[in-house]
């Protein structure tokens, strides 16, 4: 980690859209020493619609002065325009679990660009219904695990994922041919990316790509599927990603 890294943090925002507010929070983080690196923002309206805001500044000693920086904006800002808002360093890798079934390239791509570096994370485990791909996650150096889902035993295996990815800041369903209960989805609350084919409803099931390559398709879309998911992935990391309701923000 370098000193850039260890003193660079990213403060989203959400809030209702009012006059002032890109002054207060500039303005808080002059006074703070900080130097900001980027600054997006988004209205739903011209007027009186929702605002957000993404931020991402360079601040010395960032690690010692994080909780005052969080006290202080708080009470001088947030609480003025009745913020919803995070700060998020950068030097607090998050950690990232990954469930797959048989079909590897979505997994295989993210994997590879953890690798290369390319992915800002902690892949801490990859878990699976099937065998299929342990010799391909494990050559990674990433745990691999089974857990086993048929029609009978769905709750306990849902519960058995649930505490093996305990601790994770992201799930990512890498192609993942199972449909997870509300019950599941509900604990992770705004922490699940899901990828899914483009051939709805043309070719519905298991093995949508060679349903379209046997009817002729000249393009079958791995290609985009796992560039897509990985994309989202590192959006997710680079905290580009606000939710709000029923709807997502993303800063590119």
């Amino acid at each position: 980690m370098n000193m850039t890294t260890a003193n660079t943090a990213r403060l989203l925002i959400t809030c209702e859209d009012k006059p002032g507010i890109v002054q207060a929070v500039s303005s808080f983080l002059y006074h703070q020493g900080a130097n900001i690196t980027a600054l997006d923002q988004y209205a739903t309206a011209a007027q009186g619609g929702r605002y957000f805001m993404r931020v991402e500044f360079e601040l010395d000693n960032l690690q010692s002065r994080k909780e005052s920086i969080i006290q202080t904006f708080a009470a001088n800002v947030a609480e003025r325009y009745s913020m919803q808002w995070r700060l998020a360093l950068v030097s607090d890798v998050k950690k990232v679990g990954i469930l797959v079934s048989k079909v590897d390239h979505a997994l295989l791509e993210l994997l590879w660009r953890h690798a290369r570096g390319g992915l800002p994370c902690e892949i801490t485990k990859v878990v699976s219904n099937h065998e299929t791909l342990r010799e391909a996650v494990e050559n990674f150096g990433i745990p691999f695990e089974v857990v086993p889902v048929t029609k009978d035993n769905k709750r306990e295996a849902y519960e058995e994922i649930d505490q093996l990815m305990q601790g994770n800041d992201l799930l990512v369903l890498a192609r993942y041919m199972q449909i997870l209960d509300e019950e599941f989805v509900s604990k992770w609350e705004m922490k699940v990316i899901n990828i899914h084919h483009s051939f709805l409803p043309a070719f519905v099931g298991a093995n949508p790509y060679k349903q379209a390559y046997d009817k002729g398709l000249r393009e079958l879309g791995q290609d985009v599927e796992r560039n897509v998911l990985a994309r989202a992935v590192r959006w997710h990391l680079e905290d580009r990603i606000i939710v709000d309701g029923n709807k997502t923000v993303v800063f590119q």
